[in-house]
């Protein structure tokens, strides 16, 4: 009997334990403070870690860059908005269906970046090296040199770093669908 009720005593005093640490959903002290789509990205990206299953870019010195996927119009309206640091060696890739003339700012964005402007087969169309965070508007536009299919941001510094120019061409892993391949003739 005394063992029973020690053990319903420490069930118990576990639960309680467990409800007043979690808090409560979405009370102020909890929250992520990031749109809950962000946050579930952020956990995707968390478990792709775990598993080392993140794309990639490799940089033409060997320097492979670990991604993030902006696919939708919110991930590319988005980007790296808010973030108060990016890790070394981390990027984030904006994928589009088609070439086109894609318009970057740096809006909200808190570090400095490179943007690098890519073609269809993963080749450096542009490059604006070293962009400023833009906090009061009208902000400046980036726009390439030539029609992009891709765009890659990296911490400001990096394209030069890691010899990534234009004309340079950089190798995926794990982005479905780029570079595009050539039909063999």
């Amino acid at each position: 009997m005394i063992r029973n009720l020690a053990r319903t005593s420490l069930v118990c005093l576990l639960s309680f334990l467990t409800l007043s640490c979690s808090g409560k959903a979405g009370s102020e002290d909890t929250m992520d403070h990031q749109p809950p789509a962000q946050t579930r990205k952020h956990r995707e990206t968390a478990i792709l870690e775990e598993t080392d299953q993140l794309p990639e870019a490799t940089a033409p010195d060997g320097q492979i860059f670990k991604l993030e996927l902006a696919l939708t119009r919110e991930e590319i309206t988005n980007g790296l908005m808010f973030r108060p640091h990016l890790e070394e060696n981390r990027g984030m890739l904006f994928l589009f269906k088609q070439e086109r003339t894609p318009s970057f700012w740096m809006k909200n964005c808190l570090i400095p970046l490179d943007i690098i402007f890519l073609d269809s087969r993963g080749q450096v169309v542009d490059i604006s090296a070293e962009v400023l965070p833009c906090s009061v508007e009208p902000c400046p536009q980036y726009v390439p040199m030539a029609p992009a299919r891709a765009v890659l941001e990296l911490n400001g510094g990096a394209a030069a770093a890691h010899q990534i120019a234009v004309g340079s061409v950089l190798k995926f892993q794990r982005v479905p669908g780029y570079p595009e391949k050539k039909l063999e003739s």
